[in-house]
C-alpha cells in the first residue's frame, strides 16, 4: 500500500511558512515512509481544491492520501488507522474526532519547543467535534468515484464539506477515528468574513451540495463529474445492519466483541436488541416468547425476523469478530457449515424479504408450537432449509465456526479466511446437554 501525504498550501514568506516548516518536520519524523506532496494555488484568492488536486497529481500512483493542512498535527496511531480504514473501506476517514485549535500564545511556545501538554488550558482556544478538514484519509477508489476537490470552491470555506458530500453518495457515510487534531494558530484571510463575496459564494454552492444530498445524480452533476461508467458501490443486495440479541447483563468480552463489529464496519446500522424485549415490536414471531424454553429460542426466532423484516447480518454475542462482513453482502444470503451435517444460526446474512427466511419462520414457529427445544428452533431449522439453495451461500467451516465444539482444543486456530470465531457458550443447553458435551469435547 502505497500512502502519500498531500498538503494544500501557500507560501507567504512569513508565519504560515514557520508553521509549515515546523510540522512538516514533526510529518516527516513520525512517518518518514510516506512522501509528502505539497500543491501550491499561486493565482489570485487561495483555492484550497486546486492545491489538492495539484498535489494529487504529482503524487503520482498511490493507494491512500493523507490530506493534511500545513498548520495542523495529528496523534500518529489516529493517523495509521485512518489510512487504514480508508484502504480497506473506500469510505472518507477523519482522522480525529476532536479538532484543537492552540491560541496564539500556545503557538508560539510549541514553536519554541513547549514539551508540555498540548491540550494545557492556557494553550487552546476551543475544541471542535465537527471537523471534517484537516485530516482526512481517502482511498485511490473512492478519489477516483468522488474527486478531485471541487475548485468552484474559491477562497475560504466549504469545499471540505463538498467533497465530503461527493465522497458520502459513492461509498455512504465517512468514518471518524478517536483521537486529536491540534491545529496551530494564523491570522485569518479576509475572505473568512461572513460579509465577504467569496464567502457568500461558497456557502451558496455549499447549500447546493447540501440540497442535492442523498441523490448521487445530482451530485455529480454539481461536480461536472460524467455520471455514464460510474460504479455505484452503494448497491449491494444485503444492507448494511448488523443484528444481535443479548440479555440485560452481559460480559466485558461480548461487549468487546461487538465493539470490534463496530470498528470493521464503519457506517453500519449496528441494531442491539437487549432484555426485555417487548413481543409486540415483533409481529410475526412475539406471540410466541412467552412460550419459549429459554432466551437463546427467543433470540433465534428474533434473528429470523430482523433479517427477514429488514435484511443484514445477525451475529450471536459469542462470536469474535476477525474481519469485515463487506465481502459477503452482495449475494441474496449466506451461511456456514460447522461440519459435515449442521448448518447453525449464529451467524447469518440475507436480504430484505428472502423467501427461505420466510420458509424458518414458519417452520421454527411449528417446532416451538410443537415444544420443541433451542436447536430444533435453531439449527435444526436452519440446517433443513438453506442447504442446497441457489440463493443462499454457505460458506465452509472456516469462514464462522473454525473450531469445532466437540474440539476445545482448536479454539484460536484460524487463518485468513475466518470471518468470524463462534465461541460455543452453548447457553441454550440445558444443564444435561451441556455435561454431555464437555465429556465429548478434546
Amino acid at each position: 500500500m502505497r500512502v502519500v501525504i498531500l498538503v494544500p498550501r501557500r507560501s507567504d514568506g512569513g508565519h504560515r511558512d514557520r508553521l509549515w516548516d515546523h510540522c512538516r518536520t514533526i510529518w516527516a519524523q513520525k512517518f518518514p515512509d510516506w512522501p509528502i506532496y505539497e500543491g501550491e494555488h499561486l493565482e489570485g484568492p487561495f483555492n484550497r481544491s486546486a492545491a489538492v488536486n495539484v498535489a494529487a497529481r504529482t503524487a503520482g500512483d498511490w493507494d491512500v492520501a493523507l490530506i493534511i493542512d500545513a498548520d495542523v498535527i495529528c496523534a500518529p496511531t489516529s493517523v495509521e488507522a485512518a489510512v487504514d480504514l480508508a484502504f480497506s473501506c473506500d469510505r472518507l476517514v477523519i482522522a480525529h474526532d476532536e479538532r484543537i485549535m492552540v491560541n496564539r500564545r500556545g503557538t508560539e511556545q510549541i514553536l519554541d519547543g513547549y514539551e508540555g501538554s498540548w491540550r494545557d488550558r492556557h494553550l487552546v482556544d476551543k475544541v471542535w467535534l465537527d471537523s471534517v478538514s484537516c485530516a482526512a484519509a481517502v482511498s485511490r477508489t473512492l478519489w477516483e468515484l468522488a474527486g478531485p476537490f471541487d475548485e468552484k470552491f474559491v477562497g475560504w470555506g466549504r469545499e471540505d464539506t463538498g467533497f465530503r458530500i461527493s465522497c458520502e453518495v459513492e461509498t455512504g457515510p465517512i468514518v471518524k477515528v478517536c483521537g486529536e487534531t491540534f491545529h496551530l494558530w494564523h491570522a485569518v484571510a479576509a475572505e473568512v468574513a461572513r460579509s465577504h463575496p467569496l464567502r457568500k459564494a461558497n456557502e451558496q454552492r455549499h447549500q447546493a451540495y447540501v440540497a442535492a444530498r442523498g441523490d448521487r445524480a445530482k451530485v455529480r452533476a454539481l461536480r461536472g463529474a460524467d455520471d455514464e461508467e460510474a460504479v455505484d458501490l452503494t448497491d449491494s443486495t444485503i444492507p448494511r445492519i448488523m443484528h444481535r440479541t443479548v440479555p440485560a447483563d452481559t460480559s466485558d468480552e461480548v461487549e468487546g466483541f461487538w465493539a470490534r463489529f463496530e470498528q470493521l464496519h464503519p457506517g453500519w446500522d449496528c441494531r442491539t436488541y437487549r432484555e426485555p424485549i417487548d413481543p409486540a415490536q415483533w409481529p410475526l414471531t412475539g406471540d410466541l416468547f412467552a412460550q419459549c424454553q429459554n432466551g437463546a429460542q427467543k433470540a433465534g426466532l428474533i434473528r429470523l425476523e430482523a433479517l427477514y423484516r429488514d435484511g443484514g447480518v445477525y451475529v450471536d454475542s459469542d462470536c469474535e469478530p476477525f474481519q469485515s462482513f463487506e465481502p459477503l453482502i452482495h449475494s441474496p444470503a449466506f451461511a456456514a457449515w460447522e461440519d459435515e451435517t449442521t448448518i447453525p444460526d449464529a451467524v447469518l446474512g440475507a436480504k430484505q424479504g428472502h423467501p427461505a427466511w420466510e420458509q424458518m419462520i414458519e417452520k421454527a414457529r411449528s417446532v416451538i408450537e410443537g415444544g420443541g427445544d433451542a436447536w430444533q428452533s435453531g439449527p435444526g431449522v436452519t440446517t433443513e432449509t438453506l442447504q442446497g439453495r441457489t440463493d443462499v451461500l454457505v460458506l465452509p467451516p472456516g469462514a464462522f465456526y473454525p473450531h469445532h465444539y466437540l474440539r476445545k482444543s482448536d479454539k484460536g486456530t484460524g487463518g485468513p479466511w475466518v470471518f468470524c470465531e463462534h465461541h460455543w457458550h452453548h447457553s441454550w443447553g440445558s444443564e444435561t446437554q451441556r455435561k454431555s458435551i464437555a465429556r465429548r469435547q478434546r
